[in-house]
């Protein structure tokens, strides 16, 4: 269902793992927006909205897009109109309980545009400050994610 914001709580970003895989798949904007990833570290009372150091590359682009308000996960805006494509990613989320570290999250994404032409492209961030990590959340930079499935993994070594 359209939703302004995907979260994932202190019952699912736990101490138990190290890492966390976010698998999303079919992610659709209402209108063009790119996808944004936020963190939190009192399980979602205070959403940090500054102090990140993130940037996503799009294949065959010569420079990045950089963001301080949030780890962005795409280079050019996800489409919401008829005919452009569905975002899919990969993304892995590292030391999100570790108090003396900052959280990371790096990954892949593709999708196509209404032309068919495809888009795909790395981003890597982190929140630059550190300290203890135990909310998640996704959203659009404006409006709301259409449709789509967020999966969220812990992964034990």
């Amino acid at each position: 269902a359209t939703s302004a914001t995907i979260n994932f709580d202190n019952t699912v970003i736990t101490s138990t793992y190290d890492l966390y895989a976010v698998v999303i798949h079919n992610c659709k904007p209402v209108s063009d927006a790119d996808l944004e990833l936020l963190v939190s570290p009192d399980n979602g009372t205070t959403i940090r909205s500054t102090g990140y150091d993130a940037s996503a590359f799009k294949m065959a682009s010569t420079s990045a897009v950089a963001d301080t308000t949030s780890i962005i996960l795409s280079a050019d805006s996800l489409g919401g109109a008829t005919g452009e494509g569905l975002y899919t990613a990969i993304i892995y989320i590292a030391n999100p309980s570790y108090a003396g570290i900052k959280t990371t999250a790096s990954g892949w994404q593709g999708y196509h545009d209404s032309g068919g032409g495809m888009e795909s492209g790395t981003f890597h961030g982190m929140y630059d400050t550190v300290e203890v990590t135990d909310y998640i959340r996704f959203q659009m930079s404006t409006g709301n994610v259409e449709t789509g499935e967020f999966m969220v993994y812990g992964v034990s070594g």
